[in-house]
């Protein structure tokens, strides 16, 4: 009912028209059976109706694959097609376009975990990155995870860029550098890759309040991404290095106690 409003401005965007479908899709799933064939069938109608809108935000002809906008749009589309596979007849295409897209992202990923952007963008691009591997390990069986050696170094960039007081991300980009929210992301990538620096920074940040943070990053539901994926059993350490160097990037991170600075060079 929400969604069906004229003024409701997710739709008219990109990302936000993938999340909303996302969200809606996963609601479907779960709930469904605890709705009435008539409410399943009005809301397979709705979900159809932005899944419209999303296929019309993704123009074939868009090469922007790594960022946030195909990312978030895709990601909808992706929940989409699995969940209504035999029901739906573009599924198959649409999938099988979602996925050489995002193996061209996954090719692009450098190994040392290294991240061109803010913080900020971190948070907002991982989060839909993330779900896209969810996806598919779980729709199709195909473990993407294994496919680039990221994964399991991405959380030591955050760590590396994170102040001593857990608030803020001291990094070049984006300068919105208050920033949480992203623990779940952490959790996910520490129980599929066996990080403990992941776990670590996971589970620090746990704490940290949100308020001031982009209100994109730390959405109610991020605490339900965390109770599925955190894993008490996973042992948690920091990297317990003072400098971190990430050389796909020619950055360094030097901290010292309360002081964190970092520097980054070449082309």
């Amino acid at each position: 009912k929400e969604t069906s409003r004229t003024n409701f401005e997710p739709l008219g965007i990109d990302t936000q028209s993938g999340e909303v479908l996302y969200i809606l899709c996963v609601s479907y799933d779960w709930l469904h059976e605890w709705l009435t064939p008539t409410e399943r069938v009005r809301a397979r109608n709705r979900l159809t109706e932005i899944a419209e809108i999303c296929r019309r935000h993704l123009d074939p002809s868009r090469r922007d694959y790594a960022q946030a906008h195909y990312l978030g749009c895709g990601m909808g589309l992706l929940a989409y097609s699995f969940l209504f596979w035999s029901e739906e007849p573009r599924s198959a295409d649409w999938v099988a376009e979602l996925r050489g897209a995002f193996g061209r992202v996954l090719s692009m990923l450098p190994a040392d975990g290294f991240f061109p952007h803010g913080i900020n963008l971190w948070v907002y691009e991982h989060g839909f990155l993330l779900r896209w591997l969810e996806l598919f390990r779980q729709c199709t069986g195909e473990d993407l995870w294994k496919r680039a050696s990221y994964f399991a170094h991405a959380s030591r960039f955050r760590a590396a860029a994170t102040s001593p007081d857990h608030r803020f991300g001291v990094t070049f980009g984006d300068p919105q550098y208050r920033v949480t929210g992203d623990s779940w992301c952490h959790l996910l990538m520490a129980k599929r890759t066996q990080s403990p620096v992941a776990q670590e920074i996971g589970e620090t940040l746990l704490r940290p309040h949100p308020r001031g943070t982009d209100h994109r990053h730390a959405p109610p539901r991020r605490r339900v991404y965390e109770l599925l994926w955190q894993d008490l059993g996973l042992k948690a350490q920091s990297s317990g290095n003072e400098v971190e160097r990430f050389p796909d990037g020619g950055q360094v991170f030097v901290r010292r106690k309360q002081t964190l600075i970092t520097m980054r060079s070449g082309a």
